[in-house]
């Protein structure tokens, strides 16, 4: 093989690896574009006073009532609180089953509240699914499993998570020059966000200028 065409051919490779890259990067990019509208609602109903009054009633007052019963056991109102929570949680499951969330870092952000709510209502979903066939076995077990990942995972974990965070730092604010126009030329001006290395003192007059 000579060299020309040894050259060819690396470049053909290099070629094909860049084209991979940003077909790879194109498509994480895409996705996130198409999924952050959901995401931002879900993160925005977590805000919400509703779900953490939900949270605190499956937690605590849930076990007073009868598990055996399942969830159509239930006065209705308890039981549309208690799917309000369950399906909030599950829509971070499925989005995760399908790589629209990045898992690790969620399961650590929401670990110990997923665990909490599952060991309420887990027993409530097993019940149900054996006195309502309607919802089949399959009704609920999303977020089945994401309390079992969630339990697995320690809380050193997710302080783990967040100390990598922190370790990136701040990006460098962005530096660029902008030109402005003069009478004999032209100057280049630092528009960067960084202060200046040196302010003029307030109590100081300014130089005179030289003739």
């Amino acid at each position: 093989m000579d060299v020309s065409n040894s050259i060819t051919l690396a470049l053909s490779i290099v070629a094909l690896i860049v084209s991979a890259f940003l077909a790879v990067r194109q498509n994480s990019l895409q996705r996130l574009t198409n999924n952050a509208p959901a995401l931002v609602d879900l993160l925005s109903q977590f805000r919400s006073s509703a779900i953490h009054e939900g949270f605190d009633f499956v937690c605590g007052e849930l076990g007073s009532y009868d598990e055996s019963k399942g969830l159509t056991g239930l006065p209705p109102e308890v039981r549309y609180k208690v799917y309000d929570v369950c399906y909030f949680l599950q829509q971070f499951a499925c989005m995760m089953i399908f790589d629209l969330v990045e898992e690790r870092a969620f399961t650590a952000l929401l670990r110990a509240r997923t665990v909490a709510v599952w060991a309420a209502v887990g027993p409530f979903i097993r019940a149900e699914r054996v006195i309502n066939p309607s919802t089949g076995p399959e009704f609920m077990t999303a977020l089945e499993a994401f309390a079992a990942k969630a339990a697995s995972l320690s809380p050193a974990e997710g302080r783990k998570i967040l100390d990598e965070w922190m370790a990136r730092g701040i990006p460098p604010f962005p530096r660029w020059p902008v030109r402005i126009g003069r009478k004999n030329g032209w100057a280049s001006v630092d528009r960067s966000g960084a202060a200046p290395d040196a302010l003029p003192s307030a109590t100081e007059p300014p130089a005179p200028a030289g003739r």
